[in-house]
């Protein structure tokens, strides 16, 4: 198995959940569909079969570099290798301006070859209900649907697909200023995988979602010598924020991962992930009460958030914040 720093880990949000993304292009975490639910991919606990969203140049000789587009909470992975360089662009629409009253997951990566011609392998490998449910993985019309017994995911796309021991995999090449946009949505039954979304219309979200995060930091009022990093400590925090209710939740894991047998996560930055039943990243609280509250554990100077430990579960244990 392996795994990487959790210092190489993004994290994206609607504020009803959020992914965290890895350097190489790999979604290793995501719950479905509020902070609190079942996860889909876990790859950050189990490299063998907790499930991974990757999207990413084909070849062992690719330069990886992340960072958050400014003043927003929409992350860029860049990729750099020996026949050209393409830019991944993860988001997903927050705010009822951008997603409507009714909220649904929506979560859209746009990969764009920014020089040279590249060919790129995805691979949306699925494993519902902490990898303890069965699922199936059914071509459609302009994309694929994953279903399980509780939860039905539709990932639309122009690309073409294939599934493979129930993951839907793509390889396309992509010449210089081509795109390609993979849309994972959460689905009632007779959605199909929902409606594909064009380079076109991506854009228009990518930059309404842009707008939305720009327009809440702009409501800050700190103008002192650590500006980014308050920014940035200010808008982890609002992706850690249930939008319903206003609570914030201890950290992107929660408790439940723990009562489904799953191991937790402990990290020094710099360190790596390391996996101990006994000493779990966060217990956290629900995001259903709007009282509740947690302190991040640490950012990162590199603008990401590194790891995320609520502080009561840290004096539970003898340890400090």
């Amino acid at each position: 198995m392996t795994y990487q720093p959790i210092e190489n880990y993004g994290m994206i949000g609607d504020m009803h959940t959020v992914a965290l993304v890895g350097t190489d292009g790999s979604i290793d975490w995501l719950c479905v569909p509020d902070f609190d639910s079942p996860s889909v991919f876990a790859a950050i606990l189990d490299d063998g079969k907790g499930g991974r969203f990757k999207i990413a140049p084909e070849g062992d000789e690719v330069a990886c570099r992340q960072f958050y587009w400014p003043e927003t909470n929409v992350l860029i992975t860049r990729f750099l290798g020996p026949h050209g360089a393409a830019e991944l662009a993860d988001f997903m629409p927050a705010g009822r301006a951008v997603s409507g009253n009714r909220h649904r997951l929506q979560l859209i990566r746009r990969v764009t070859a920014v020089r040279g011609i590249l060919r790129f392998r995805m691979e949306c490998r699925p494993a519902f209900n902490y990898a303890r449910d069965a699922h199936t993985a059914t071509l459609t019309v302009g994309g694929a649907t994953l279903t399980s017994s509780s939860l039905m995911l539709g990932l639309a796309t122009e690309q073409p697909l294939e599934t493979i021991d129930g993951a839907v995999v793509s390889r396309f090449t992509l010449s210089e200023g081509e795109a390609a946009v993979f849309v994972l949505r959460h689905l009632s039954p007779e959605l199909g995988c929902g409606i594909s979304m064009s380079v076109d219309e991506a854009e228009e979200l990518f930059r309404r979602t842009i707008e939305f995060w720009q327009r809440w930091i702009a409501q800050s009022r700190y103008a002192g010598r650590w500006r980014e990093m308050v920014h940035r400590s200010a808008l982890a925090l609002k992706l850690l924020t249930y939008e319903p209710t206003g609570a914030i939740v201890a950290a992107p894991t929660c408790r439940k991962a723990l009562a489904a047998g799953v191991t937790g996560i402990t990290a020094t930055p710099g360190s790596g992930i390391q996996h101990s039943p006994s000493m779990p990243s966060c217990v956290s609280v629900s995001p259903r009460r709007p009282n509740n509250s947690c302190a991040l554990w640490a950012l990162s100077a590199k603008s990401q958030v590194r790891a995320g430990r609520c502080r009561s579960c840290m004096e539970s244990m003898g340890g400090s914040t």
